[in-house]
């Protein structure tokens, strides 16, 4: 399957984080002229993916130098487990699959949860598989699953 336009601004974004201790800044037009796309695709891959939940600070400055910053809020000895937790405490109480797909490819990155068990959770939370439950409760419940999942993944590292 062919990596799409977000996913490789994605990996950019965390190479360019790990490359610099956690933090990356950067004009937002010039990135979207090297990566042949418009700026405001840039802005929908920090919006979705390095947010405050996912454990990113991101700062903007304005004017004709304008540039972002973005900023791992975690990193050291226990990032896996400080990550877990504040994704723990700031999970929305209902979940989209495209929201939960984000939450998943953010664990997968972080090397939380390999491409398998990413996919086996995909299936198990999708509005196939909760076909059952009403679709306005669907949501709720895949939010649930995601908090047990993560409360589950929080115990393996307290464990080390």
């Amino acid at each position: 399957m062919p990596m799409r336009l977000s996913d490789y601004i994605e990996d950019f974004i965390r190479e360019s984080l790990k490359e610099n201790n956690g933090i990356f800044e950067f004009n937002r037009n010039l990135m979207a002229s090297n990566m042949n796309c418009v700026p405001s695709q840039i802005s929908y891959v920090i919006a979705t993916r390095f947010n405050n939940d996912n454990g990113y600070m991101v700062t903007s400055r304005r004017g004709g130098k304008g540039s972002i910053e973005i900023r791992q809020l975690f990193s050291g000895e226990n990032e896996q487990l400080e990550l877990i937790e504040h994704l723990l405490q700031n999970l929305p109480g209902s979940l989209s699959e495209h929201d939960l797909s984000v939450y998943l490819d953010n664990l997968g990155m972080l090397e939380l949860l390999d491409d398998k068990q990413q996919s086996l959770c995909r299936a198990v939370m999708s509005d196939g598989s909760l076909a059952a439950v009403a679709p306005e409760e669907r949501k709720n419940l895949r939010a649930d699953m995601l908090k047990n999942l993560l409360a589950e993944l929080a115990k393996e590292y307290n464990d080390f």
